[in-house]
């Protein structure tokens, strides 16, 4: 990473998700809950509100559930059962490729969808401060930062990226195809700077 891109509240990681074909087929065939995000209705009055399907209790397979956006199991288990086992299964691959410590990892999974031509308000996330995001279908979104110097920064990552959720930020899906994507949670204590050193051998030059 350049020394220009240092402070930039995402990093750029050298990363492909396994299995992404399947986890996409998957994800696809079950029912989504609306996020629970703060909202800046003051954005440009146009927006949605992301939808999501957190997977719960972190690397414990027997004990993992599907949960909505207030992060309590849903009440029927069951149409997400293929789901809960494959993301396990790529959770803990993906954590052993990244080298990540489970100390600081929260859910084993969370699912985001964006649907096409759909812009997300401005907001923060309201129980992480930063995340691993690996894209499965739509590469190419833009995802917009408030900085606190008041600046506004942009990207559209078409890879594996850490994102800084506690800054403001708002995601727009200007294309024609939905935005699904893959994403691991670090603990609500943990911000990007905290993070940053782990991902020094797979930043992209």
């Amino acid at each position: 990473m350049s020394l220009d891109t240092q402070n930039l509240p995402w990093i750029d990681v050298n990363y492909d998700i396994p299995n992404k074909a399947e986890v996409l087929g998957v994800i696809k065939s079950v029912e989504l809950v609306l996020a629970d995000n703060k909202v800046d209705e003051a954005y440009d009055g146009v927006y949605r509100r992301a939808h999501n399907l957190t997977i719960g209790k972190l690397w414990e397979h027997n004990n993992i559930n599907a949960e909505g956006y207030d992060m309590k199991p849903l009440p029927d288990q069951k149409p997400y059962k293929e789901l809960l086992d494959l993301t396990y299964e790529t959770s803990i691959q993906v954590k052993k490729d990244l080298d990540l410590p489970e100390k600081l990892l929260f859910h084993c999974g969370l699912f985001i969808f964006v649907p096409k031509q759909t812009r997300i308000a401005y907001h923060v996330d309201s129980f992480r401060n930063c995340n691993v995001s690996m894209p499965l279908a739509n590469e190419g979104s833009y995802t917009r930062w408030k900085l606190p110097n008041g600046e506004t920064v942009e990207t559209s990552y078409s890879q594996t990226a850490v994102l800084d959720t506690y800054t403001p930020h708002c995601v727009d899906n200007r294309s024609d195809n939905d935005r699904y994507n893959y994403q691991l949670t670090f603990n609500p204590d943990v911000y990007i700077d905290d993070i940053r050193s782990l991902f020094l051998g797979f930043v992209h030059a």
